[in-house]
């Protein structure tokens, strides 16, 4: 351990009263009875050393044996998480900090609760504090509306589990896990689950539920859209991409592509030796795909661009030719194919046209309002496209006859009149941009604006909302207020709701409308993320847990984050984005070389490196949060292969 100066110093004073010099030998101190027959603390005898004097000087003593406490104390906290395998980020958690501060308050005396009353009464009495959550919440979804969303997932025990969350402006909010074993999971019995989520979170308060695009998904969802005059079905927006990837995937020369990319990394990375080589050039790691995910494709080779330059000057190397792997056919043919420029051209072209793809994935995969951007981002995704392609095709044959048919499909599966209300009521829309015309100028939004209303109002609710719309559109009648042409370029680009909250007075009806609308996620990635919750808690060292206390433990850890996440600390301090960022040993120790590097999936969303459910399947396998990532402590989907 190392001393400051005047720790050091404060010592030297003390061996100097040991060897009975200085000030403070016991020549120079005494003790005197206190009436109790106790010694009272030692005081100083002379003129000129005052009470004051021998109390500081007490204190300091006090203060350095206090030194071997912490370090006790500091020891004994590490041995716990070392043994337990405990990330060394959990010590930025506000709630790691909160029980020391609990423990030192009660003192010595404080004996730690068992494992008995952790499962039963301290869980408990946290998951009855939820209930006061979500009565709160309840606030946020009367005013602003919420969404029901569904995903199946089968835990560590084979045990088939629905998940539902509601999500709103407030942050998503477990609702419930359903342990589904022994029950058949078809349109009937899904319908059930979600109109009984319905009934408890408030009919009024529901704007839609969101699933993926599998048959049985689809039927319940439907059913739900019958029996709620004012309650959509949503199919997931970043399952409908990830399928068209799949799609786009199956092309041939794509597939051919990505074949030989994943040939070139796994055969470095199933050597130790062409391993070791490769990381001596270059601190990136490769990503480890799946053949689930769909868009991992595009991050193999978008991370194989990334590396070129590196993977070429590897299988030139000295060290490459002189070793025993580099005489066999595949490393020969791994070679041939690190030094094909065509080939890498090839891989430019590819991820330079899915990139906007991949981008709309990323963008909607979360739990941030985005409903009112769908109709817009889809479009000017296919543009973008369009764009890439071109510069390498003039022809635009390849897009035309193979690509837009592949999204079109995917798209015309997925938007429905909610998405283009949505689209239709957001300010940001009507700002003049070139080639583009408003929202109420293209007939298909108008339609799908018209169909929504006409589903969740009544003909005389609706002849208002419709008056009121044109006179948003045109900025006339009550919305022709000073600076409400103005803050839709500055404030409807950020926040189109707090445009409504400040221009909307005048049309109640249609502002009520718009915030419900603009509130809502495109997405069912709250479900299926909490799935990595969920495989967190109820692990293979854990897998003895019920269903019933599993579901507990997840209601309570995602309880506890979405209040931290509410807190200013969240976003600056200590404790910032303490549940998201992963730990990153290469940002701490440097010293230990390039092998102590993260593994560039850092702001990737992990969803990408799990099971995209097809439109025909049951749509079980859940995708990943990268909020959770940090707890994944054997680095599954982040360390190199094997």
């Amino acid at each position: 351990m190392k001393l400051t100066a005047a720790q050091k110093s404060e010592l030297l004073r003390l061996q100097m009263a040991a060897d009975g010099k200085g000030l403070f030998s016991s020549k120079n101190v005494t003790s005197q009875p206190h009436s109790s027959g106790i010694m009272s603390p030692p005081t100083m005898i002379g003129s000129e050393i005052g009470s004051s004097r021998s109390c500081a000087i007490g204190a300091t003593i006090t203060g350095m044996y206090n030194v071997d406490k912490r370090d006790r104390a500091d020891g004994a906290i590490g041995r716990f998480i070392f043994a337990n395998g405990i990330p060394f980020h959990v010590s930025r958690s506000p709630y790691y900090k909160e029980m020391v501060a609990a423990i030192a308050d009660v003192g010595p005396s404080y004996v730690p609760p068992g494992e008995h009353k952790l499962r039963t009464t301290i869980l408990e009495n946290e998951v009855s504090k939820i209930n006061v959550q979500k009565e709160d919440m309840r606030q946020t979804w009367a005013r602003c509306g919420c969404s029901i969303v569904m995903d199946g997932w089968t835990d560590i025990a084979k045990r088939p589990l629905i998940n539902i969350i509601v999500t709103s402006t407030a942050g998503p909010f477990f609702l419930r896990a359903i342990d589904c074993s022994g029950k058949r999971k078809d349109a009937s019995f899904q319908y059930e689950l979600l109109r009984d989520a319905i009934e408890d979170v408030g009919v009024d308060n529901v704007v839609q539920v969101v699933t993926d695009a599998a048959a049985v998904c689809r039927s319940a969802g439907l059913l739900i859209q019958s029996r709620y005059q004012h309650i959509y079905w949503t199919p997931c927006c970043v399952h409908a991409l990830n399928n068209a990837l799949k799609d786009i995937g199956k092309i041939q020369w794509i597939s051919d592509l990505v074949t030989a990319a994943r040939d070139v990394q796994m055969f470095i990375c199933n050597h130790h030796t062409s391993l070791a080589m490769y990381r001596a050039h270059t601190r990136k790691e490769f990503l480890k795909p799946t053949d689930t995910r769909y868009a991992s494709y595009f991050l193999l080779l978008e991370r194989m661009l990334e590396v070129q330059a590196p993977l070429q000057a590897l299988v030139v190397s000295p060290e490459w030719a002189r070793w025993s792997e580099s005489k066999t056919d595949m490393a020969k043919k791994v070679r041939t194919q690190v030094l094909d420029n065509d080939w890498w051209a090839d891989c430019s072209y590819l991820v330079s046209f899915l990139g906007p793809i991949v981008e709309v994935i990323r963008y909607t995969d979360s739990d941030s309002p985005s409903l009112g951007e769908v109709y817009e981002t889809f479009d000017s995704m296919l543009g973008r496209v369009k764009l890439a392609i071109k510069q390498r095709e003039p022809s635009l044959d390849f897009y035309t006859t193979q690509v837009r048919p592949i999204i079109q499909r995917r798209w015309d599966r997925m938007n429905t009149p909610l998405h283009m209300a949505a689209y239709a009521i957001n300010p940001k829309w009507y700002v003049e941009r070139a080639g583009r015309v408003p929202p109420i100028d293209d007939a298909e939004v108008k339609n799908g604006f018209l169909d929504a209303i006409g589903k969740m109002y009544s003909e005389e609710e609706g002849a208002k909302l419709r008056r009121q719309f044109v006179q948003f559109a045109s900025l006339s009648g009550p919305f022709n207020k000073r600076g409400a042409r103005v803050d839709r370029i500055d404030l409807g680009q950020d926040d189109p709701i707090g445009w409504w909250r400040i221009y909307g007075d005048g049309a109640p009806e249609l502002k009520h409308l718009a915030i419900r609308l603009l509130s809502q996620i495109a997405s069912s990635s709250a479900a299926e993320r909490n799935w990595s919750t969920y495989s967190f808690i109820h692990s293979i060292k854990r897998n003895r847990l019920t269903s019933r206390r599993a579901e507990k433990l997840v209601a309570v850890h995602s309880a506890l984050r979405l209040e931290h996440r509410k807190t200013p600390e969240y976003l600056k301090g200590p404790a910032t984005r303490w549940d998201v960022d992963p730990e990153d040993d290469a940002q701490v120790d440097v010293e230990e070389g390039p092998n102590e590097t993260q593994h560039g999936l850092v702001g990737v969303p992990l969803s990408m490196f799990e099971d995209a459910n097809d439109s025909d399947s049951e749509g079980d396998t859940p995708m990943v949060d990268p909020d959770l990532f940090v707890q994944q402590l054997d680095a599954e989907t982040s360390g190199a292969l094997p």
